[in-house]
C-alpha cells in the first residue's frame, strides 16, 4: 500500500468537515424552528456521525504513519551527524577524566526519594543537561546517575522525555483560576474515545420516562426511557517553545519560562475551543453548539438591565445557582452603569478572590479574550460549564529536541495535551408553558 501523504490527510479532513457541516445544518434547522430533530433527521445525524468517526480513525492512523516516518528520518539524520568525521585539531585531544561525584552537575538522588524527578533538582536543570548532551551524549547519564538514567532516555523521535513531576507543573497551571476547562464536567480517559449515555427528556415532555395519574385497578400507561449517546474523541493540542543557549545558562529562568509559556499557550487554546471551537479537530465550543440560545439585544452596542434579564430568563432553572458570566472587556466596561442604576452588579473586593469581575445577579463574572467584540453574538455568555462534557488524557506529555534547529543553536520544547468536549444538550429545552426555549448556555444576539 502506498504511504499516506499530506494531500491524502487533507482530503480526509475535507470529508470530515463536509459531514460535520451537514450535521450542523440539520441541527441549525431544528434549532431555528424551535423543535427537536425528526426521526429522519436524527437517523441522518447518526449516519453522518458514524462516518465522521470512521474518517477520523483513518486520519489518525495515517497521521501516526507519517509521524513514524518523520521520526525514523530524524533518528537517521542524527546518527549520520554523530558518525560524521570531525576535523583534526592541531594537537590530539586527550580524553577528559571521568568526573567525580562532586564534579557532576547534579548529585544522584536515590530512586526511592526521587519523587518522579528522575534525579534532576529543577526543570531548568533538566533542560541544561539536555543541552549539554548535544556535545556530550554521556551528560544525561552523568547528571542523573545509573539508577535513574533509564527513565529519562532518548525518545523514538530523538527527543528527551521530560520527567513527570515537571510536566505536571505545566498541567497545574493549565487548570488555574482562568481555566474554563477546570469548570467543566471533566473525565479522564485511558483510551482515545469515550461514549456517554445522555437523556434530554423533561418531566413535562412527551418522551422518555413519564408519570401518569391513574385510578385504582386501572392499567398504567407505558413509557420507556429515551437514551441517546455522546461520543467524544481526544484531539491533540501542542505547544512549542524555542530556547536559546543563553537562556539555558540560567536554570531558574529556564524552568519558569518554559512552564509558564507552555501552560499559557495550552490554557488559551483550550479556553478558546470551549467558547469558539468548531468541533472539527478540536472541541465543540458553546458559540457553535446547537443548544445555544441567543436572547434579543435591547439596542445596538449596549448591555443593560433588560439584556441581563433577557439572558437570565432563558437559563434553565437548574443552572441558576451554578452559571458563570463570561464576557468581553467591552461588555465589562458597561457593568458599573448597572451598579449605579439598578445595583444588580456587585464590584469585586477582598471577598471575591475567585471572581475578579465581581458578581452579576449573584453569579461570578469572568472577563475573557475568547469572547467576540461588542454588539456581536458571543460578546457575553451566561454559561453553566458543569453541563459542558469534557475528556482529557489526564496529563501533559512533554519532550525536548536538540536537533530540530541545531544549526541555529536553539532547542525546541514541546508539550502535548489531548482533550475534547461538547455541551451535554443537543438542543434547547422547550418549557411546559410558553414558547421561549431554555438552555444551559445563553448569549445575546447581534445588535
Amino acid at each position: 500500500m502506498d504511504p499516506i501523504t499530506e494531500t491524502a490527510l487533507a482530503k480526509l479532513q475535507t470529508l470530515i468537515n463536509d459531514k460535520q457541516a451537514q450535521i450542523k445544518a440539520i441541527m441549525a434547522t431544528a434549532k431555528k424552528e424551535e423543535r427537536y430533530p425528526t426521526i429522519e433527521e436524527a437517523a441522518k445525524v447518526d449516519t453522518f456521525t458514524a462516518e465522521v468517526d470512521t474518517l477520523r480513525a483513518e486520519k489518525i492512523k495515517g497521521q501516526d504513519e507519517m509521524d513514524h516516518r518523520m521520526r525514523v528520518k530524524r533518528i537517521q539524520a542524527t546518527e549520520d551527524w554523530m558518525n560524521k568525521p570531525q576535523p583534526r585539531k592541531t594537537a590530539p585531544v586527550q580524553p577528559a577524566a571521568a568526573p567525580t561525584a562532586s564534579a557532576t552537575s547534579v548529585a544522584t538522588i536515590p530512586a526511592e526519594v526521587d519523587d518522579h524527578k528522575d534525579g534532576f533538582t529543577s526543570y531548568g536543570d533538566f533542560a541544561r543537561c539536555v543541552f549539554e548532551s548535544k556535545n556530550n551524549p554521556a551528560a544525561m547519564m552523568k547528571a542523573t546517575g545509573p539508577t535513574t538514567f533509564g527513565k529519562a532516555g532518548i525518545g523514538a523521535d530523538g527527543g528527551f522525555a521530560v520527567p513527570p513531576t515537571f510536566a505536571n507543573e505545566i498541567l497545574d497551571l493549565v487548570f488555574n483560576e482562568d481555566s474554563l476547562l477546570a469548570r467543566t464536567d471533566q473525565n479522564q480517559v485511558s483510551g482515545n474515545t469515550m461514549t456517554f449515555p445522555a437523556s434530554e427528556q423533561t418531566a413535562w415532555g412527551g418522551t422518555g420516562v413519564q408519570a401518569f395519574w391513574t385510578s385504582e385497578g386501572a392499567q398504567g400507561t407505558e413509557a420507556k426511557p429515551a437514551i441517546a449517546q455522546r461520543n467524544l474523541q481526544l484531539h491533540k493540542l501542542m505547544a512549542l517553545v524555542k530556547v536559546t543557549e543563553e537562556m539555558l545558562e540560567d536554570s531558574t529562568l529556564m524552568g519558569n519560562y518554559i512552564t509558564k509559556k507552555s501552560a499559557e499557550a495550552i490554557r488559551w487554546e483550550t479556553n478558546d475551543a470551549i467558547i469558539n471551537g468548531t468541533g472539527a479537530g478540536m472541541p465543540l465550543g458553546i458559540l457553535n453548539a446547537p443548544c445555544l440560545v441567543a436572547a434579543t439585544r435591547s439596542a445596538a452596542s449596549v448591555f443593560t438591565t433588560t439584556d441581563v434579564m433577557a439572558m437570565y430568563e432563558r437559563l434553565l432553572p437548574e443552572s441558576m445557582g451554578r452559571a458563570t458570566w463570561v464576557m468581553s472587556h467591552r461588555i465589562m466596561g458597561k457593568l458599573p452603569l448597572l451598579a449605579i442604576t439598578n445595583a444588580i452588579w456587585t464590584p469585586p473586593n477582598e471577598g471575591f478572590k475567585q471572581a475578579p469581575g465581581g458578581t452579576l445577579l449573584g453569579m461570578p463574572v469572568v472577563v475573557s479574550q475568547t469572547c467576540q467584540d461588542l454588539n456581536t453574538q458571543g460578546d457575553v455568555y451566561l454559561a453553566d460549564f458543569t453541563k459542558y462534557l469534557s475528556i482529557n488524557k489526564g496529563g501533559v506529555r512533554a519532550e525536548w529536541s536538540i536537533h530540530l534547529h541545531f544549526d541555529y543553536d536553539i532547542q525546541t520544547y514541546r508539550a502535548i495535551f489531548r482533550v475534547d468536549g461538547q455541551p451535554w444538550l443537543q438542543s434547547p429545552v422547550s418549557p411546559d408553558n410558553g414558547s421561549s426555549t431554555q438552555t444551559h448556555f445563553v448569549t445575546l444576539a447581534a445588535g
